[in-house]
């Protein structure tokens, strides 16, 4: 039997208008659910993962498949730390799948001198080391339309910095597609990958603009930015979840059993922070209304840095719920308070409602006039003079933070003494993020963003005073105040 004869301009159009083929199905993929909105992400950086066993090295690869059966003539790159993990997780995939890649689209594995898969539609992925900035230099000059980082958080930062430049296409008709990642809490990517794919999308719940840069400046051409949480693979025996379950480490057993981003070395709260307990939305525990409920300010000053407000109410049992945040920067101290009444609803205003303000607010302005008599100029007297009922928080630092902690623990009925609604990001992300003070490890590092930190401490010491006792409390049965639903 003679070979079949392909007539070429068949194959031009399909090179041209590719067929429309499932392409996972072909080679017996199926994605789970996680997986799958992975793959049906069209931004332009997209990160999938959190706790470990969610298949993140498949859909990586396959996503890349896709991507080169879809688009002829795309080069695609997936980079590891080192060739050796590369053949432990994504080269380990690849060889089982070379015959059904051959028959079913023309693509030839090449090992040597470096991976390679190779498509008959003249598109290619590349499979490369790369754990410095140095390593990824080697593909200056290179041109990529789709780029896979597996395994992200054990690269230097810079490295997928520094590749995302080699993203581009000078071929008409194969289009950019973007970086994708996989990856689990902890190791040297942490705080980077927490920053920049969970903080900046509220742990994947909505899509970020990424529109300036580091400095504040505009970028000219923005992209977007997707968090894709990962699931328990069906493919994973179900075994894996128990051993995980057993490991001693409490740090290492959060990041990968639950993906927890709060479970971190060196962060001041890891122990006793846990997102999935501590934030709440504002109908699962509502503050009832009216003044039986004591309410309270903690204000955090800040003009070129953020100057941060809380608003905290104090239920039964004294446990207080953060309801409300404010976090603005480059305003005056009178544009502040006016802020603060602007946020707040009207019968809010009827209430004895205090500010707890940093004491050195109360510092007199340096050009305020020094007469015995003249009327006092300062943060403070701003503040009361624009309506804001401020008093001078107690700024015990060390106190503070064993306060917070304090509050944080989960009490023998099973609660917290501290619920933070979902609205007040920059608290829910400085509690899950806010590093320990390499010189004092009871207290926070001062040079990291800790305005909501100094707001929440002042706002606990006037709603709790000094210290806190809920360990000998007679429990009642009656319900909680929290589990009442009034509305606003």
């Amino acid at each position: 039997m003679t070979d079949a004869v392909v007539d070429p301009l068949l194959l031009a159009a399909d090179l041209l208008d590719p067929p429309k083929v499932d392409v996972f199905a072909m080679l017996g993929y199926t994605p789970d659910p996680a997986q799958q909105r992975f793959h049906d992400a069209t931004e332009f950086d997209v990160g999938y993962g959190g706790k470990a066993g969610t298949g993140k090295s498949a859909a990586l690869l396959m996503d890349a498949i896709r991507a080169c059966v879809t688009h002829p003539g795309l080069r695609a790159g997936i980079f590891r730390r080192s060739y050796d993990e590369l053949d432990e997780s994504i080269l380990s995939k690849v060889l089982p799948m070379q015959d059904a890649l051959e028959d079913q689209f023309g693509a030839r594995y090449i090992a040597s001198p470096r991976p390679e898969l190779r498509f008959r539609n003249g598109s290619d992925i590349r499979f490369r080391f790369a754990e410095t900035k140095q390593d990824a230099t080697k593909r200056q000059g290179g041109e990529y339309q789709w780029i896979g980082v597996d395994e992200r958080q054990q690269v230097d930062p810079a490295v997928p910095e520094y590749l995302i430049t080699r993203i581009r296409s000078g071929r008409p008709g194969v289009p950019v597609l973007g970086i994708r990642s996989s990856f689990n809490p902890g190791d040297i990517g942490h705080a980077y990958l927490k920053e920049h794919y969970v903080e900046r999308t509220r742990m994947g719940t909505t899509t970020y603009l990424n529109d300036r840069t580091a400095d504040g400046q505009p970028i000219p051409d923005p992209y977007t930015v997707r968090f894709v949480v990962g699931e328990r693979s069906q493919h994973v025996d179900p075994g894996y979840w128990s051993r995980l379950a057993a490991i001693d480490d409490p740090v290492l057993r959060r990041q990968l059993l639950e993906g927890d981003w709060d479970a971190g070395g060196g962060l001041m709260f890891s122990e006793t922070w846990r997102r999935a307990i501590h934030v709440v939305s504002p109908d699962d525990v509502p503050v009832p209304p009216g003044a039986t409920v004591v309410r309270a300010r903690g204000v955090d000053y800040g003009m070129t840095a953020p100057f941060c407000c809380l608003w905290g109410a104090k239920l039964g049992d004294d446990l207080v719920v953060v309801y409300r945040e404010l976090y603005e920067r480059n305003l005056t101290p009178l544009e502040q308070a006016q802020a603060i009444l602007k946020a707040e609803r009207p019968d809010e205003r009827d209430m004895p409602l205090v500010a707890h303000l940093d004491p050195a607010c109360w510092t007199q302005y340096a050009n305020a006039p020094r007469r015995p008599g003249a009327p006092v100029k300062s943060i403070a007297a701003d503040y009361a003079a624009a309506g804001v009922n401020v008093v001078k928080a107690h700024n015990d630092r060390i106190g503070g933070v064993r306060l917070i902690h304090q509050a944080l623990r989960v009490q023998p009925d099973g609660m917290p003494r501290l619920l933070v609604y979902d609205t007040c990001p920059n608290l829910i992300k400085q509690l899950g993020g806010l590093p320990r003070s390499k010189t004092n490890p009871e207290d926070v590092d001062t040079h990291a963003e800790d305005h909501a930190f100094d707001s929440l401490k002042y706002l606990l010491f006037g709603l709790l005073g000094r210290t806190m006792d809920v360990s000998d409390r007679r429990r009642r049965s009656a319900p909680k105040p929290w589990q009442s639903k009034p509305s606003w």
